[in-house]
């Protein structure tokens, strides 16, 4: 009923926020500590964005917002980098202009110029006051005291943002308009894979056939969850103990 879906919202919103806090703490904690690695594999960017659209548009589907996504040609084949570390850096800033725009529009255009590649996002969001441009990387710190109380957030998700961009021996740069908009631009070395995949030209037959999962975990609560999604999806269940 309308009152427990209410309750499971806030309760939702809550876990939500404490589990976002104890990942991003954790992650500031390890980069200051040094402890943290940098991969150097291949990866489609185009892909990178689009996976962090796709997620985030879904929490804000009910937002009036045009998306527009641009890669040029040069960066629509693999590149050498760290994936998920990009991904944690876009997931952030796509997440603030989605965050930060109740309606319009959010560009993004990655191009390449010289030896680095640049991600644009630009928003038609609130945004920032040229005093308070300097504010925004810092840690557990908002552009506006309202803004906490108004949009939620710790602080940290720019500041983690920024550090990884630096790691990965880039730069960020921010552009922002009170009440009219921000622009955050990446800038990143380039470097091209040389990999290129070899597709069989020979059909590949895969026999189809029953499949066996085996889960294990200690926890009794997460134990008796995995069990419920089993039999809710039809799954033949098995428990050892």
């Amino acid at each position: 009923n309308p009152k427990q879906k209410n309750y499971t919202h806030n309760i939702q919103k809550s876990s939500n926020f404490i589990a976002n806090l104890v990942r991003d703490l954790l992650e500031l904690t390890k980069m200051e500590a040094g402890k943290f690695h940098l991969d150097h594999i291949p990866f489609s960017l185009e892909e990178i964005i689009s996976d962090v659209t796709t997620q985030i548009e879904s929490i804000h589907q009910h937002k009036n917002i045009a998306l527009t996504i641009t890669v040029d040609q040069i960066l629509q084949q693999k590149i050498i980098g760290d994936p998920f570390r990009l991904k944690q850096i876009l997931s952030n800033i796509i997440g603030n202009a989605y965050k930060f725009t109740p309606q319009g529009s959010i560009t993004i255009h990655a191009y390449a110029k010289d030896t680095q590649y640049y991600i644009e996002i630009r928003d038609t969001g609130i945004g920032i006051k040229k005093e308070n441009l300097s504010k925004v990387f810092e840690e557990f710190t908002q552009a506006d005291d309202q803004i906490e109380k108004k949009f939620g957030g710790s602080g940290l998700g720019l500041t983690i943002a920024k550090k990884l961009t630096e790691a990965m021996n880039g730069m960020i740069k921010l552009e922002s308009v009170y009440n009219e908009g921000s622009t955050f631009t990446l800038q990143f070395p380039l470097h091209i894979s040389s990999y290129h995949s070899v597709e069989n030209s020979e059909p590949q037959h895969i026999q189809s056939a029953p499949k066996n999962l085996l889960l294990l975990d200690d926890n009794p609560d997460l134990l008796y969850l995995i069990e419920e999604m089993m039999l809710v999806n039809n799954v033949t269940c098995y428990k050892f103990t």
